[in-house]
């Protein structure tokens, strides 16, 4: 799976899952008629991945893993995979970092530490995992791996 770090100079995009799911089902043979909107909405995702910034988060992930046709989970995670995606770090953590940057900064701290929403890479998502859960994910090295190990049973 190809991160990237974010590139400040680029436009960042946050597509919703649904979107991505719109996307990935409109370009596929077969469509539906209804999907035929969507036509050419595969191509622009793509292109943002591979000229902006196309922002991924774990929400995706566990969007996905509550989405109930795992096979076709599968098959967006796997379209997704082979993206560059800029990660984004859990979002509780980022608002957890923000609030101490401005109770230090409002005490006085000469240089808080800023706040940096988004993550290196994929694992670096993961924060307070147990050894156990490093290896495993780490042995989990595709989206459609990791989403197989986290997926929802089905309702």
């Amino acid at each position: 799976m190809p991160a990237r770090p974010l590139d400040y100079s680029r436009a960042s995009v946050y597509l919703d899952t649904s979107a991505l799911v719109y996307a990935f089902e409109s370009a596929q043979i077969g469509a539906p008629p209804q999907l035929a909107s969507g036509h050419g909405l595969l191509a622009m995702v793509e292109d943002i991945a591979h000229r902006q910034n196309l922002i991924f988060s774990l929400f995706h992930l566990l969007e996905l893993a509550n989405y109930g046709d795992h096979q076709r989970a599968r098959a967006i995670l796997a379209w997704l995979d082979g993206l560059p995606l800029v990660w984004i770090r859990d979002v509780k953590r980022i608002f957890s970092d923000e609030d101490e940057f401005w109770l230090k900064k409002v005490a006085g701290h000469q240089s808080p530490t800023p706040v940096a929403p988004f993550a290196p890479s994929m694992l670096s998502t993961f924060e307070g995992l147990s050894v156990d859960d490093s290896a495993r994910l780490l042995g989990s090295y595709t989206l459609p791996q990791i989403f197989d190990s986290i997926k929802m049973p089905p309702r």
